[in-house]
């Protein structure tokens, strides 16, 4: 396993929590067993994030936060793009290489 895969696997919660967020402050209507498995996704994911800052200590918890939250909010970017403009980033991404400083 790579070093960083738990930092990705962080960051996936941490949209998770910020989504659920979003949708609960919007108050959208649920259906009843959407709402029961929300509340149980939710749950489990805000007792991990707690768990992981325990382990991780304060200050690094508040760095992967920052990250993670920057992260997601690309991510949301993304989604409220007009059509077109989606497309051409998503275009300019699959062209760009990441080149490593080694």
């Amino acid at each position: 396993m790579a070093k960083n895969d738990f930092n990705k696997l962080f960051c996936f919660i941490k949209g998770v929590l910020i989504s659920a967020e979003v949708i609960k402050a919007s108050k959208q209507t649920l259906t009843h067993d959407i709402k029961y498995h929300f509340n149980h996704v939710l749950s489990s994911c805000k007792l991990f994030e707690k768990h992981i800052h325990t382990l991780l200590g304060k200050d690094y918890a508040q760095m992967e936060d920052d990250i993670n939250s920057c992260l997601i909010g690309i991510v949301w970017n993304i989604y409220e793009m007009k059509p077109e403009e989606r497309e051409a980033f998503i275009d300019y991404m699959e062209k760009w290489e990441y080149k490593d400083g080694k």
